[in-house]
């Protein structure tokens, strides 16, 4: 069979190369397309990954905090990997200084709002007790990692601060720190120096800064973190678990562990917020702009694709329908007739597939180093919120146009159906028809 279609290709010189051409141009756009899908897929995927499987269970009243027997409970349903609490402050530096570095624009020349929400000063930290520190949404993605000693807890109180801090300090383990409360009362407090970590996080400060010299209190160095009783010693009236972030093994499992969770809380005390699906919301319009763009690519040009060959055939229906009786006269069955003319095509849309992967691939080159640019630049106010909240923002991904082995697979597999969707065009009639009458086709 491979012989025969082989000689009918060199046979029907006119007939192949238009056939031909309508595969490599079909397989030019679909591989563009569908190489942009799986970008668009894989950006989608890493995103998710980056924010993390979350859920947050808040109070809906300040005067009503979550119980300690709800937060057990929620830890132990299946499918949650850990929960974390954290309680944030502000705090002054009595025996060292902040770090300073920072990229992008010079506070030092910004006017600072006098918003009575920024209540904190310029050299300020921020000083956070978490119930599981390793959770902390940084190390949780991989952008911070202990370096030295270990995390704070219940077992180990103390605190952990970011290598950038303790170098300029010159502080090592086992070291004390002492800060002055920002609650009025001006007391100094101290903790010791249990662990070191190194974040990868950069802090750039854009143009539109409106804190000033303040912002340096929401850089990535300057966040102290303890145990949660640490935190309660340095600030008792900061103590009532009001938010509870919860870790879930996996993004299929968010829906189920949130309806557990319902039923654990009344709607009325408390809100359970899918973070996962909130920030992508935010932040993965990009992404999913492109993955539909890539599928209305790759849907239209099937169709299109379907279309013309259809088309081509029916203009040289009549040297393909005599081929076929001169074969059934010789006395192949129609069966072997209908899959000798699926083979033809097949092969005609293989080579072309193959042929199509050269100007495909310099498409996808030429669009390789990005496809989107990151957008949001603004880390202003947004580090900021990220630094007191403790919330996970991610800053929305760049899809890069890469090729891989699954587009070939895909490319080849949706080609071949092209293929066999034509070969089935002529198949009816080969399947109506005598021998005879075919050959006496006009």
């Amino acid at each position: 069979m491979l012989k025969q279609s082989l000689l009918f290709v060199l046979r029907k010189p006119v007939v192949t190369a238009v056939l031909l051409l309508i595969f490599i141009l079909f397989g030019t756009v679909e591989f563009v397309g569908l190489t942009m899908g799986w970008s668009a897929y894989t950006a989608k995927t890493t995103t998710i990954q980056s924010i993390g499987y979350q859920l947050i269970l808040a109070t809906n009243d300040n005067s009503k905090p979550i119980e300690l027997s709800t937060m057990d409970a929620v830890e132990n349903l299946a499918h949650v990997v850990g929960i974390n609490y954290f309680l944030s402050n502000t705090a002054t530096p009595v025996n060292f200084e902040i770090v300073y570095d920072h990229e992008g624009a010079d506070p030092s020349k910004q006017m600072a709002n006098d918003d009575p929400f920024f209540s904190w000063e310029v050299g300020d930290v921020n000083f956070e007790g978490n119930i599981r520190i390793d959770l902390f949404s940084d190390f949780r993605r991989g952008l911070a990692k202990l370096t030295q000693g270990e995390f704070p807890s219940e077992k180990n109180r103390g605190v952990l601060i970011e290598e950038r801090l303790a170098n300029k300090n010159h502080f090592s383990l086992g070291d004390s720190i002492i800060l002055q409360s920002k609650n009025g009362t001006q007391k100094e407090f101290s903790a010791k120096i249990v662990g070191i970590y190194r974040t990868d996080a950069t802090y750039k400060i854009t143009d539109d800064n409106y804190l000033g010299e303040k912002i340096y209190t929401g850089s990535p160095y300057n966040r102290i973190m303890c145990d949660v009783e640490t935190a309660r010693e340095y600030n008792p009236k900061n103590s009532d678990f009001l938010g509870l972030e919860i870790y879930v093994d996996s993004p299929s499992n968010l829906q189920s562990v949130q309806h557990e969770v319902e039923k654990l809380v009344s709607s009325k005390d408390c809100k359970i917020t899918n973070m996962t699906s909130l920030q992508y919301e935010i932040i993965g319009k990009q992404v999913e702009s492109v993955y539909s763009l890539s599928q209305t690519i790759i849907f239209f040009t099937c169709l299109i694709a379907v279309v013309i060959l259809l088309f081509s055939i029916s203009l040289y229906s009549k040297s393909i329908i005599k081929e076929a009786g001169i074969l059934l006269a010789l006395g192949a069955t129609k069966r072997s007739v209908i899959l000798f003319r699926v083979f033809q095509l097949s092969l005609t849309g293989v080579i072309g597939t193959l042929l199509s992967l050269i100007p495909g691939s310099m498409i996808v080159s030429a669009f390789s180093s990005n496809l989107l640019p990151k957008v949001v630049e603004d880390v202003n106010t947004a580090t900021i919120s990220s630094s007191i909240t403790n919330s996970d923002i991610v800053l929305p991904p760049t899809i890069t146009l890469e090729h891989s082995l699954w587009v070939l697979l895909f490319l080849f597999v949706i080609i071949l159906a092209v293929a066999l969707l034509s070969g089935i065009y002529t198949a009816f009639y080969i399947l109506t028809c005598k021998p005879r009458e075919i050959l006496l086709h006009d």
